[in-house]
């Protein structure tokens, strides 16, 4: 018995069916031969038995894809083709064959699919698969082709278009005939299958389908195979096998009954589609036309309209084809044509007009005229009907049908024109009340009547009867009824009727002008020939004919070739010219003094053709010419009204002057002549101001004045001058310059007349007059709005308002506004004029344009004209010079722009007076004094803006333009001076060179003036070099290779330069700020130094460096501007912002100037002279050096104001130095070699001879950067010994010089010091030399130099004792600062001998440089502190002191580590003494001395830069301290108010120290920060000692409460909390790990979160110092206040997204570069907390100290944040943090080792770790797996071995020890440790068994539990079991009791 497959699914069967399973489960059965393909009809059938052996070499992928496409899904079919269509694409060809036996069946079925999707992709993979095959397909064509034939006209456009382009791509063009006659049986035998044969039923399986569906694809079906007959005849009529192989075929078709019957399908497509093919088939002799023309026939009566337009196609057809179908069609049948078209017109073409009228001309045409009873009779019936619907054609449904049905009307008539037999009477009939009623209509048209079409087919009927000479009465009834109409609808004078008129006027004039594309629905079929009286309906036939006659071509194409057809056969149009007298053109040709100004395009036959149509219309014409000039007249008239009236006057009179128009509106007593209408009727009409009405008249004045004698012509011209607007002036002049023609010789003379020149002069002093007007009366205006408006609010006093008042103002200001808006109008048609005057003047001279195009005006008048334009523009233009006047000002400044850009449109313009001159001033109002000098005010606010005219009165918008006008200009002027040849070229070169002297004379002034700022001066440098460049550019000289070269370029820039003595004079303004670096902590000693002990509120030197701004961007710009790869070099990269390089670099330059090359000067140099290609500056070296001096000038003291935190820095000043050192280093780097090394000798030669020591800096500086370029050991051999300051650029020479040469210079040096071991004071010097080349001398070979130095040394002790300052006051000292500086010498010398050779001191060396150096440190305690502060010399011996100090605190330090071999070149107790008798005296007095110029630095009113740097260079000695120092010191007392005895725990030396140390943290010199948190953190851990030791902790009840005896010191937390305060609302705003978060250095924000961050690393630091024991006491107090919490809040908005180092840091040399995460802040230099990378370092540390120190406090915060901040943490600490966190607990893990050991821990792999337990041989297992995120996740337990413990305990145990990984904060060995003592707790005291001797029982692991009542001893149950087992008596086996 089967299965019911209709049955139920079996219970539990949920699993859904699929039909890719199934496919996939049927592709899999390659056992199975067979393969089941598809059936024409549908359903399932095997395949043949020969197609069996090919199933089995299908391919798996060919053949799972016909499985999947005989499913019923149709997504499954379309996925399933689109397989196939790849697997076409990628197989290869044979395996492609194999799948082409079962390709057919499939597409046969899925191209009749019920989706369009399926059809689409079947035809797609059908065209891919007939071209993969090719010729293998054609056994297979006879099966498909009808099918495809079918596809081709398929209803959806996708699935057509890709079988149309699958068939055309698989047959040529040649072919396809052959392939259709080759399959025609199988082609029609399917057909006819379809069409009667097939049901809806039958075609689609009623199981898989609904009746709605079966139904579409049956109706598709019928539509389809109706279209393909058509399409089969198409494709192969015109082949000559065509009536033997398709029309035999075809005609079976055609004479079956049913056939025909299709006209009555009950379904409208199926109609439709019929009659279509009826169309095309009528066309072929095999077609039963009886049977046609009554389907036909039928047709015409549809029911439904949509059939009507298709069957009168295959009417038309018929009828053009078969004549005999008139017996069924006309009069003499039952139901005649005439009759039917008549009631379809009657019934408006029943919607389908827009379809249906087109056809009706041609019908028309082939309808003979036997087959009409009355055929004039039926004509008129049928234009009423026509003219009816036009009448109705609001009715209609679209304009498109009332469009239709007027051109219809006129086809008809022009078609009826051509029967002769018509009468007279019917002509009449049809002109007067047809066409003339339809003209009556478009004149008073609606919205869906088109006028234009109207009075496009009614000039165009008039020109066919007139070329064709028809009867001349009918055409003047037509006319004179046309214009009669219109003096009617004239007199009405509504706007819509007037421009009606208009338009018929104007297409009278030329018709094609209103002439458009129509829509592609609109097409009329017109005969070719229709001119010619014979052959008229031949003709038209044979038009007809070829139209139907093209070769058929698929759907789509065929459409396209249809319209374009169409297109072609569309009616062109003649353009008519404007008539003129007979008589006229006989004169004009005669007189060659008055040429015609015409087009003329149609020979003398048409120009009396078009005087014919209207000579017996000149009446009405007259009147209508008469009445349109009268109501122009009114003055009652609308300003519309009377623009189309006087349009329909011009167009009157200039069309129709043959018939003399104007005659009626002369004076009676005038002659009627042209020139009297032009002088008595057309001038006085030009005195209207309506540019409007202008244009037309002077159109019309023109040609007529072209018209007339040149005597007229001058007499007319001269009434125009003097009665014309100056609208009238514009649009008379505008249209000549348009004119096709040159103009004639009286206009020519007339516009270079003196009259016309002298009103165009005053007309431009009226609009500069009417254009200050107007902005001033703008500005009042609004002022009075503004008073208006508070009077509305206001009330009288009786409590009304006044409003009688108020109206009155309301209308005066409303007057007041049309009077601005005529001026407003005035003014902008004088400027077009000028525009047109001044453009026309400029291209005169231009060869290359048309006579047309050129207006000779008089230079003399042009160049007055020019004059008045400059002359009008301001010389100030600041807004404080003009506050009622700006608006007036920029108004007057846009009209010259705007006229001034005309003017300069042509190269030509030069040659005109005064044009250089305009120009100018236009440059002038770029660069304005008022506003260049008005700027430095504005540099002393932080405006960040870098355009120095917003001081300008003038908008942006036309500064812009005016830059681009008159950059524009003088780039033609400089390419015309070199363009233009001969005597032209000389003069406009001497324009060019005085332009440039006048220009560049002016910047100078503004640039050296003092009042100038640093924006301006950028703004003039980039307008000196964009005009320098427009020069260079139009040289364009071969042998200049940069534009410096040009001769004429370094003309200009002399022009420029300052005198030398400007230079010395304006350096002596340089503030001496500049050297106190070098002179202070530097190694440079000058002669005569003057620091400033104040700070200077402003940086000084400013007309110095204005100039060198200036200079450094002219010259870069002029060298080329090559590319410049390194603009930033002084920004740091790696994502540190520009801003941090503004405002920290103040560490780095320290660096630089102290000998240092820091990591960024080092990879400028690096960098340096990459450039390929390298220039020379000539003789503008020295130019360079100022750059090169200013430029270092303006950075370091920008940098160090900027330090101080005072913000005495203008932004503009800051970004000018950024600029200034950008530039000069690419202009350096752009530089050869040569001209480096004379820069550095200029800049050496001027460090020498100048007195103050500035250059010396630069110096400095400059070799720092530049010294790889430049032979330094040339400089210091060529320098002058006498030089004043020689010693200091000795000093920095030397650091330059190549090591080898440093032992001969330093043999010398020593020699000459030993020369003068008697004179200190002179030797001075030479020490200073000397000790430059010991500081880079080798310490292997320097023992005799050092030695001998140190004699001299002594000499000087013995013989001058005031060098080394015994027991003196340097108070009391006479000559202080020459003293002073000789003994800042000599400790310099020593301590670089200390630093550097201290080795080859003697023990004599050392008892007297200790000695010394005991003095000296006396000496600055014994004076007084306030000396110290107003002393430069004092601050400099200070900082040297203090350097030397920590020098040998550093070698005693060094000693401690040293070997015994290095220990041997040091004196024996040489340690000893120092600690006992030097290091407490020198650090009891220096320390304090550090504390107190800290603190004094705080107060901002005592800041400079002298004290930033003494600052700095004792906190460098003070890191330098060492601890057993720091427990002794000597500070002064200080404590906090809060604190008392009993809170302090601490003696009182250490308390003050923390104290001082914690007060130092908040600094606002990040240097003494950082170096007070690097003493705080050497002495913490002897603090927390100290704690521990005196602290009695006192633990509470509750585990962890911290008692007051254990806390960490009081002024630390004070510290953390007042300044986490601060650092909160300073991170309020930003996001948590966001972009990198910038703290300015040396800012308050700054100085509060470092001091923020480096408290808590010291705390963190108190805490590892304390034992682990007490560790959570002392920690408690910081999670107890929320510290903690707030602190990691903190970091991670800190915490930058990448961590490594910047480039600039010391670290980031280092291979491989450090990350903040892994390097330890024991790295931390002071000297570093000045960047604002430092507060990222610590940050990312402090984070990384949080989550080892408290991991459990921090997975409390962590849970505690908002959901979209925790991912965020969570992502970086997994990605950065965890697997340093986890990497140190498993290293912590694999170094333990158990004491016992009893305990194993071992790591499994990478997160997981295993601890063992042993007891005995049992083990207890228990294994943690670490998470990705440790410690935002505790460790877990996954897995243990609990033998011998019960379940019970031991989950007791793992609870225990959960809790302590997640709630305590330890690290994972100590969690282990924990469970280790809880697991030695439970064994601890347990007797083995005494059995096996052994605790734990070796199987069953458990612990003794059987005891013995007598001797309580505990033996294991399996031990018992197994001893009674051997044993005979059940006995204790210790006591032998019975058990």
């Amino acid at each position: 018995m089967g299965k019911d497959k209709n049955a139920p699914r079996t219970k539990g069967n949920q699993k859904p069916s699929s039909s890719v399973r199934s496919a996939e489960l049927l592709g899999g059965l390659k056992s199975n031969g067979a393969f089941l393909g598809f059936g024409a009809a549908g359903g399932f059938s095997s395949v043949s038995d020969g197609h069996r052996e090919s199933d089995l070499t299908i391919t798996d992928g060919f053949r799972l894809a016909f499985r999947k496409m005989a499913k019923k899904d149709s997504i499954t079919k379309v996925k399933a083709l689109q397989e196939f269509e790849e697997l076409i694409k990628t197989e290869e060809l044979s395996s492609a064959e194999t799948a082409l036996p079962f390709w057919p069946r499939l597409y046969c079925k899925l191209s009749l699919d019920t989706e369009k999707k399926v059809r689409e992709c079947a035809q797609i993979c059908h065209g891919h698969l007939a071209i993969k095959v090719g010729k293998s397909m054609a056994p297979h064509l006879k099966s498909v082709v009808p099918t495809w034939l079918l596809a081709m006209n398929d209803p959806y456009s996708a699935a057509a278009v890709a079988a149309n382009r699958a068939f055309k791509e698989v047959f040529a063009e040649d072919k396809r005939p052959g392939v259709l006659f080759l399959c025609s049986k199988e082609i029609f035998d399917f057909i006819l299958d379809n069409l009667f044969q097939q049901t809806a039923d039958s075609l689609s399986d009623p199981k898989a389908s609904t009746s709605v569906e079966r139904e579409e694809k049956y109706i598709r079906v019928l539509c389809c195979s109706l279209e393909s007959i058509a399409l089969v005849q198409r494709l192969t009529k015109h082949h000559t096998s065509f009536a033997t192989q398709m029309l035999p075929v075809l005609s079976t078709l055609l004479h079956k009954e049913n056939f025909w019957k299709l006209h009555k399908h009950p379904n409208l497509k199926v109609r439709c589609s019929f009659f279509e093919c009826v169309c095309e088939v009528t066309r072929s002799g095999g077609c039963d036309v009886r049977a046609a023309s009554l389907a036909v026939r039928a047709g015409l009566s549809d029911a439904d309209a949509a059939v009507v337009p298709h069957a009168y196609a295959a009417l038309l057809q018929l009828a053009d084809t078969h004549k005999e179908c008139w017996e069924e069609l006309g009069d003499s049948s039952r139901k005649p044509l005439s009759e039917r078209l008549l009631r379809l017109l009657q019934e408006k073409c029943r919607g389908v007009a827009a379809e249906v009228l087109p056809l009706l001309l041609p019908l028309l045409a082939v309808m003979p005229r036997t087959a009409l009873a009355q055929p004039q009779s039926f004509y008129m019936k049928l234009l009423k009907q026509i003219y009816g619907l036009i009448e109705r054609s609001e009715e209609l449904q679209s304009r498109q049908e009332a469009t239709v049905a007027v051109k219809t009307l006129f086809e008809c008539v022009r078609l009826f024109s051509k029967d002769s037999e018509l009468e007279e009477g019917f002509w009449q009939q049809v002109m007067t009340e047809l066409l003339g009623s339809a003209m009556l209509l478009s004149l008073n048209s609606g919205k869906q009547l088109d006028s234009e079409v109207v009075y496009e087919e009614l000039v165009s009927l008039s020109n066919f009867w007139a070329r064709n000479q028809l009867d001349q009465t009918v055409l003047d009834a037509l006319w004179n009824t046309c214009f009669h109409h219109c003096l009617g609808v004239l007199t009405i004078k509504q706007p819509l009727q007037l421009r009606q008129i208009l338009l018929l006027l104007q297409t009278i004039r030329n018709p094609q002008r209103h002439t458009k594309s129509k829509k592609s629905g609109v097409k009329f079929r017109e005969c070719k020939v229709i001119d010619e009286s014979s052959n008229k309906i031949v003709q038209e036939k044979s038009g007809v004919q070829a139209s139907s006659q093209e070769e058929g071509s698929p759907k789509d194409t065929d459409k396209h070739s249809e319209m374009k057809d169409q297109e072609n056969d569309l009616r062109t149009i003649t353009v008519i010219p404007n008539p003129s007298d007979a008589d006229l053109f006989k004169n004009q040709e005669n007189n060659e003094s008055s040429p015609l100004r015409r087009k003329q395009s149609m020979g003398a036959s048409s120009k009396e053709m078009f005087i014919s149509q209207f000579i017996n219309s000149s009446e009405v014409i007259r009147e209508l010419v008469t009445l349109s000039c009268r109501l122009y007249n009114q003055e009652n008239e609308d300003l519309s009204s009377k623009l189309s009236l006087l349009n329909i006057f011009v167009e009157l009179v200039s069309i129709f002057r043959d018939v003399r128009p104007y005659d009626q509106v002369l004076p009676e007593d005038g002659a009627g002549s042209c020139c009297h209408f032009l002088m008595d009727v057309l001038v006085p009409l030009l005195g209207y101001p309506d540019y409007a009405a202008q244009q037309l008249l002077t159109r019309l004045l023109h040609e007529l004045l072209l018209t007339l004698s040149d005597e007229q012509q001058t007499q007319v011209l001269a009434v125009v001058l003097k009665g014309s607007t100056v609208e009238a002036t514009r649009a008379l002049l505008e249209h000549i310059s348009v004119y096709h023609h040159p103009p004639s010789p009286p206009l020519t003379e007339w516009l270079s007349s003196a009259p016309l020149g002298a009103k165009l002069v005053s007309l431009l002093k009226e609009a500069l007059a009417i254009n200050f007007a107007l902005a001033y009366e703008q500005q009042e205006m609004q002022i009075e709005e503004q008073q208006l408006r508070r009077k509305k609010g206001k009330k009288d006093n009786t409590g009304r308002r006044s409003n009688d008042n108020i109206d009155e103002e309301e209308r005066g200001s409303n007057d007041d506004g049309e009077a601005m808006v005529n001026a407003k109008t005035q003014r902008g048609h004088l400027i077009a004029l000028f525009q047109l005057v001044l453009s026309s003047q400029v291209t005169a001279a231009d060869k290359t344009l048309t006579a047309a195009r050129r207006l000779e005006f008089s230079a003399n008048y042009v160049s007055q004209v020019l004059m008045v334009l400059y002359s009008s523009l301001p010389s100030e233009l600041h807004i404080d010079n003009h506050q009622d006047t700006a608006q007036s000002i920029v108004s007057n400044v846009e009209l010259v722009v705007q006229l001034a850009s005309t003017v300069f449109s042509c190269s030509s313009c030069w040659l005109l007076p005064h044009s250089t001159d305009l120009l100018l001033a236009l440059f002038l109002l770029l660069c304005p004094v008022d506003v260049l000098l008005a700027q430095p005010e504005a540099d002393k606010d932080n405006d960040e803006s870098t355009d120095v005219l917003v001081g300008s009165i003038l908008p942006e918008k036309l500064i812009t333009r005016l830059r681009l006008v008159a950059f524009g200009a003088f780039e033609q002027l400089a390419l015309t001076a070199v363009s233009i040849s001969g005597t032209e070229n000389v003069n406009i070169k001497d324009e060019l060179d005085v332009f440039l002297k006048n220009l560049l004379g002016h910047i100078k002034t503004s640039l050296y003036n003092p009042d100038c700022s640093y924006r301006g001066t950028s703004h003039l440098a980039t307008l000196t070099s964009e005009c320098l460049l427009i020069v260079s550019s139009a040289a364009a000289d071969q042998d200049c290779d940069i534009p410096l070269d040009q001769q004429q370029v370094r003309d200009a820039l002399t022009i420029l330069l300052p005198s030398e003595g400007d230079l010395v004079e304006w350096e002596t303004q340089m503030s001496h700020d500049y050297l106190v670096p070098t002179a202070l902590v530097g190694s440079c000693s000058f002669r005569k130094c003057e620091l400033p002990t104040t700070l200077q509120k402003t940086i000084g030197g400013d007309s110095y460096c204005r100039t060198a701004v200036f200079l450094g961007s002219v010259l870069l710009k002029l060298c080329g501007d090559a590319k410049q790869k390194h603009d930033d070099d002084t920004a740091p990269s790696d994502g540190v912002p520009a801003e941090d390089a503004a405002l920290g670099e103040v560490e780095q330059l320290l660096l630089e100037l102290e000998g240092e090359k820091s990591p960024v000067a080092c990879e400028q140099q690096a960098h340096a002279g990459d450039e390929e290609e390298q220039v020379s500056l000539g003789p503008f070296c020295r130019l360079a050096c100022v750059c090169v001096h200013a430029a270092c000038y303006l950075d370091t003291v920008v940098a160090l104001h900027d330090a101080l935190n005072l913000r005495h820095v203008p932004a503009a000043l800051r970004a000018t130095a950024a600029a200034l050192n950008v530039n000069t280093n690419a202009l350096l780097r752009r530089l050869n070699t040569g001209n480096v090394q004379q820069i550095s000798q200029i800049v050496r030669d001027m460090a020498g001879e100048s007195d103050t020591g500035l250059w010396s800096v630069t110096l400095r500086r400059f070799m720092a950067l530049w010294h790889h370029r430049v032979n330094a050991s040339k400089l210091l051999h060529t320098l002058s010994a006498t030089a004043f300051n020689a010693t200091a650029v000795k000093q920095v020479l030397l650091q330059f010089v190549p090591a080898s040469e440093l032992l001969p210079l330093l043999d010398t040096e020593v020699v000459n010091l030993q020369s003068l071991s008697e004179d200190p004071f002179s030797g001075a010097d030479v020490l200073a030399v000397i000790g430059g080349a010991l500081l880079r001398c080798p310490a292997n070979h320097s023992r005799h130099h050092v030695q001998a130095v140190m004699d001299v040394l002594l000499q000087w002790w013995k013989e001058s004792p005031t060098i080394f300052l015994f027991a003196q006051d340097v108070d009391c000292i006479t000559t202080r600062d020459e003293d002073i500086s000789v003994v800042v010498k000599v400790v310099r010398v020593v301590r670089i001998v200390v630093q550097r050779h201290a080795r080859h001191l003697t023990p004599l060396h050392w008892e007297r440089l200790l000695c010394a150096l005991t003095s000296w440190v006396q000496s600055m305690g014994d004076s007084t502190r306030q000396s110290v502060e107003r002393s430069s010399s004092l601050m400099s011996l200070l900082c040297c002191v203090a350097e030397c100090v920590a020098a040998v605190e550093a070698v005693m330090t060094a000693l401690d580590t040293a070997s015994p071999a290095e220990r041997s070149e040091f004196p024996e107790k040489l340690q000893e003494e120092w600690e006992e008798f030097f290091s407490s005296f020198l650090h009891s007095v220096l320390l304090p001395l550090h504390c107190h110029l800290a603190d004094r630095y705080c107060s901002p009113e005592r800041r400079s830069v002298l004290l930033y740097c003494t600052c700095r260079a004792l906190s460098e000695y003070a890191a330098a301290v060492p601890l057993r120092e720091l427990s002794r010191h000597a500070l002064p007392p200080l404590h906090h108010p809060k604190d008392d005895e009993r809170t302090l725990k601490l003696p009182d030396n250490l308390q003050v120290l923390l104290n001082h140390l914690c007060a130092g943290l908040v600094s606002c010199h990040p240097v003494v920060s950082g170096t007070s948190h690097a003493l705080l953190v050497r002495c913490l851990p002897s603090v927390m000692q100290q704690l521990n030791s005196t602290a009695a902790p006192k633990i509470s009840e509750k585990e962890g409460a911290l008692t007051e005896e254990l806390a960490l010191p009081n002024v630390l937390i004070r510290l953390i909390v007042q300044c986490g305060s601060i650092v909160s609302a300073v991170l309020e705003d930003r996001p948590v790990l966001g972009e990198r978060v910038v703290v300015l250095p040396h800012t308050d924000s700054h100085s509060y979160v470092l001091a923020y961050c480096l408290a808590w690393h010291a705390c963190f630091t108190a805490l590892l110092a304390c034992p682990d024991d007490v560790r959570p006491l002392y920690a408690s107090e910081l999670k107890n206040g929320d510290l903690l919490p707030l602190l990691l809040t903190m970091l991670v908005k800190l915490m930058p997204p990448q961590h490594h180092f910047p480039r600039r840091c010391r670290l980031a040399s280092r291979d491989p570069p450090p990350s903040m995460l892994t390097t330890s802040l024991d790295l931390l230099n002071p000297q570093e907390c000045g960047t604002s990378y430092v507060v990222w370092w610590v940050a990312c540390q402090l984070y990384r100290q949080s989550l080892s120190l408290f991991p459990y406090w921090a997975r409390t915060w962590y849970h505690a944040q908002s959901k979209k901040n925790s991912e965020t943490i969570n992502v970086f600490t997994t990605q950065h943090l965890s697997p340093l966190i986890i990497a140190e607990e498993l290293a912590a893990i694999r170094e333990f080792k158990s004491a016992d050991d009893i305990v194993t821990v071992r790591v499994r792999s990478q997160r997981e770790v295993v601890a063992v337990y042993r007891i005995d041989e049992s083990d207890l297992e228990l294994t943690l797996q670490l998470p990705p995120n440790l410690p935002l996740a505790p460790a877990s337990m996954v897995h243990s071995e609990h033998s011998g413990v019960s379940s019970k305990l031991w989950e007791g145990w793992k609870s225990g020890l959960k809790t302590v990984l997640s709630y305590r904060n330890s690290p994972l060995i100590a969690s282990l440790k924990v469970w280790k003592q809880n697991l030695d707790q439970k064994y601890q005291g347990v007797e083995p068994c005494y059995i096996c001797y052994c605790i734990m029982q070796n199987t069953s692991h458990t612990l003794p539990g059987s005891q013995c009542r007598t001797c309580k001893k505990k033996f294991h149950s399996a031990c018992l079991y197994q001893w009674f087992l051997s044993s005979p008596q059940s006995s204790c086996p210790l006591c032998r009791s019975v058990w």
